[in-house]
């Protein structure tokens, strides 16, 4: 049974933005999540870990709210299945899976969510950058010719290109950060 300042901890708000909170415990769920996928064992995690893995949430979220503007944010059911079977292939055996979910209060649907968000954010990310309209103009090439001899002017064109999409990203992740109101709570 977990203590009473056990619990206190897990109800914390460590962020809210725009009429979303995200309490400690939602936090150290989906840290978990990750870092499984990323191979690693379940652990205590650092507070720096913590902010990192919020701040990450956070952008994703936003990036969500966006999608779900342009109705861009659904992914199919095989693709939320086939995630779900990758995550679940992290595990040793079925039993250790089960044992996850029991340990951070899983349904699977719920993870499933926590799953295909960054597909959904790579996808709007890549519909945006698809839309967008980049116009690098001659001198800009001429210029970058001289200070990259050798390389040809396709792949000067394609570099300057993908420059200014990654500004561009950046700075609508900047605006949408600045709409969004963010208030990280944790310490």
């Amino acid at each position: 049974m977990a203590s009473l300042s056990q619990a206190k901890l897990w109800n914390q708000v460590v962020a809210e933005f725009q009429d979303r909170v995200v309490t400690y415990w939602e936090l150290e769920r989906e840290f978990q999540v990750s870092q499984m996928m990323l191979g690693q064992k379940t652990t205590t995690p650092s507070k720096e870990a913590l902010k990192t893995y919020l701040k990450k949430k956070i952008i994703e979220e936003l990036i969500l709210i966006e999608a779900e503007s342009f109705d861009l944010n659904t992914v199919s059911q095989v693709e939320a299945g086939a995630l779900l079977q990758n995550f679940k292939a992290k595990f040793k055996s079925e039993a250790e899976y089960h044992q996850f979910l029991d340990e951070f209060h899983w349904r699977e649907e719920e993870l499933k969510k926590i799953l295909v968000r960054p597909l959904l954010v790579e996808k709007f990310i890549k519909k945006k950058i698809d839309a967008a309209f980049v116009h690098v103009s001659r001198e800009e090439v001429s210029t970058a010719q001289k200070a990259y001899r050798g390389i040809s002017s396709i792949e000067i064109l394609k570099n300057l290109k993908r420059e200014k999409i990654k500004k561009n990203l950046n700075d609508w992740i900047l605006a949408m950060k600045r709409q969004g109101h963010i208030q990280i709570l944790l310490e």
